[in-house]
């Protein structure tokens, strides 16, 4: 299905049908994409025509709206500080799309520092989006959870690479002096 096909019901990027592309849009393919439930033409949100509706979609549909960004990012990194998830990158990020999966104990913030930043979770997993974040901070959490997926784009025409700065191994030192003194001490070493 391509737009061309769909022209009569909808304008590429105009959703909701009210014969503009704004940031009404958005917010419903963002409602769509983390409830899995797309609930309109998807010709009219497929921007790249490859047959799926995701952050890269999002990403065109505002820069349709806001033009073009110069110093598009490359390359970007996450990494999970007290409580928070940070996004820190050497340019421009139109949008973030992440699945997490976590104990029921799990709650999460998303940043108020973006044009849409939305989530849903369905049991213990979360999908959420934040489309044009202005600040490194996307989300803070409590409970644990890991993250699955992370699709990132800054262009809309490309995923970004996205290196995940998180501790892959560690080592455990013995108790110190030994453990049956009234004090006892155990290093822990991580790789990040």
């Amino acid at each position: 299905n391509s737009c061309s096909d769909c022209e009569a019901e909808c304008s590429m990027g105009d959703v909701n049908g009210d014969l503009s592309v704004d940031v009404l849009d958005i917010v419903q393919i963002v409602a769509s994409i983390i409830n899995g439930e797309i609930d309109f033409e998807i010709a009219c949100s497929d921007i790249n025509a490859d047959g799926s509706v995701d952050i890269l979609d999002i990403v065109q549909i505002v820069d349709l709206i806001f033009g073009g960004r110069l110093n598009d990012a490359n390359s970007a990194n996450i990494s999970i500080g007290k409580d928070a998830l940070l996004l820190s990158s050497n340019g421009y990020i139109g949008g973030i799309q992440m699945t997490l999966t976590h104990s029921d104990d799990f709650s999460i913030e998303l940043t108020k520092d973006a044009l849409v930043a939305d989530y849903n979770t369905d049991d213990n997993t979360t999908t959420l989006i934040v489309v044009n974040p202005e600040t490194a901070n996307l989300f803070t959490a409590t409970g644990f959870f890991t993250i699955d997926e992370v699709l990132a784009s800054s262009d809309g025409n490309s995923y970004l690479n996205v290196e995940m700065n998180m501790p892959t191994a560690y080592t455990i030192s013995d108790a110190y002096p030994n453990p049956f003194n009234p004090s006892t001490a155990i290093d822990i070493a991580l790789d990040t």
